[in-house]
């Protein structure tokens, strides 16, 4: 299991299934849907994201500021994720 990293007051915690409608919330806002011109369904984010919480080749992160939501990052270990890194 992937634990919190907390510098100062920013705390990125594992992406988990209770992130999902956030992460669904901030995708289907309209300054988001206008620069990638996609809404997605809940549905479409479970798909895409649930995973990520099990990938070892990758980390997925909710950014917190003082225990709010601010952010999703997501890392990648290229050496690990195919031939186009």
């Amino acid at each position: 299991m992937k634990a919190n990293i907390t510098i100062d007051n920013l705390t990125f915690r594992p992406l988990s299934d209770e992130h999902l409608p956030t992460l669904f919330r901030w995708l289907n806002s309209p300054h988001l849907i206008a620069h990638w011109d996609k809404a997605q369904s809940l549905e479409d984010v479970r798909c895409k994201y649930g995973p990520k919480q099990r990938d070892t080749d990758q980390g997925a992160f909710i950014v917190m500021i003082a225990s709010r939501p601010c952010a999703y990052i997501q890392f990648y270990w290229a050496a690990r994720v195919g031939a186009e890194w």
